[in-house]
């Protein structure tokens, strides 16, 4: 077969077209952190702010766009102490904590509104997320001195799609400030959470 077939033609054209928009800048690895508060119905389950650490691969597409591959996880819990409460015959002393946790894989699309390097992007995000919902807990005899204590573990998990959108601050080549907002389901349920952090790309 010739080298010089439709498929080997069409496949150097494409290269020669993307060549000078992937040599102008080369991908860059980065790595993040933040804060992430709980909205909405996910508040009723987590009281507290949690944390979230990602990694990301900036490949740029031209001087205004670029894709982000990104996984990433986050974690969030609340503690409740119920207190003394009485079931059956017996006086109970209980405990509860919730924790949450988010794995997601996807990439984000950014934009931004002049060639600059540096200054404000925005992003939408499409991937797939795995939540974990996890409730420990323990129950002791409140009406017993000394009495053993009974604890309590339960927990599920669902993948489902997640969505995110967001804007940043490029500071540099290295350094970005960045909040975004993720969506998914878990049961039926609509979790969202906010995220408020740091990037940095090596």
């Amino acid at each position: 077969m010739s080298i010089f077939s439709r498929p080997t033609l069409l496949a150097l054209a494409i290269t020669s077209t993307l060549a000078p928009a992937l040599s102008a800048q080369a991908p860059q690895f980065g790595l993040q952190a933040s804060i992430m508060e709980p909205l909405g119905t996910l508040k009723t389950i987590d009281s507290r702010t949690g944390f979230a650490l990602a990694a990301t691969l900036d490949i740029p597409l031209d001087a205004f766009q670029s894709l982000r591959p990104r996984i990433e996880f986050t974690q969030a819990q609340s503690q409740t102490s119920i207190g003394t409460e009485i079931i059956g015959p017996y006086s109970w002393t209980t405990n509860m904590s919730a924790i949450t946790k988010h794995y997601y894989a996807g990439a984000d699309y950014l934009v931004k509104p002049t060639a600059s390097k540096d200054g404000v992007y925005l992003f939408l995000g499409l991937g797939v997320c795995k939540s974990s919902v996890k409730y420990e807990g323990s129950m002791i005899r409140a009406d017993v001195p000394n009495a053993a204590t009974e604890y309590i573990e339960s927990g599920t998990d669902q993948t489902r799609l997640a969505f995110a959108s967001g804007i940043g601050y490029r500071l540099g080549r290295h350094l970005s400030l960045e909040g975004k907002v993720t969506v998914s389901d878990f049961q039926g349920i609509t979790l969202s959470w906010v995220n408020l952090g740091a990037s940095y790309r090596f």
